[in-house]
C-alpha cells in the first residue's frame, strides 16, 4: 500500500472505502485521527469491515440497499 499520511497531511480525519464490487463498502485505509474520531484504537479494529460501523444505526440498516440501487 501507499504512504497513506499523504492525503492527510494536516492530520484531518480520512478513511477509503471500497468501490470494488466484492468489496463494496469496505473500509480499506484509515489513518489515526478517523480512528479517535470514531473510537477505535487501533486499525485492525476498521480495515476490512463494512463502512456502516462508523454510521448511526437508522442510516446504517439501510446503507447496504441504498448502495446496490446506485449501482
Amino acid at each position: 500500500m501507499e504512504d497513506f499520511s499523504a492525503y492527510a497531511p494536516d492530520g484531518s480525519p480520512c478513511v477509503f472505502i471500497s468501490g470494488e464490487s466484492e468489496r463494496l463498502g469496505h473500509i480499506t485505509q484509515c489513518n489515526m485521527s478517523m480512528l479517535k474520531v470514531f473510537g477505535f484504537s487501533r486499525k485492525d479494529e476498521v480495515i476490512g469491515k463494512d463502512v456502516e460501523i462508523l454510521m448511526p444505526r437508522v442510516y446504517a440498516k439501510q446503507h447496504r440497499k441504498f448502495l446496490e440501487a446506485a449501482l
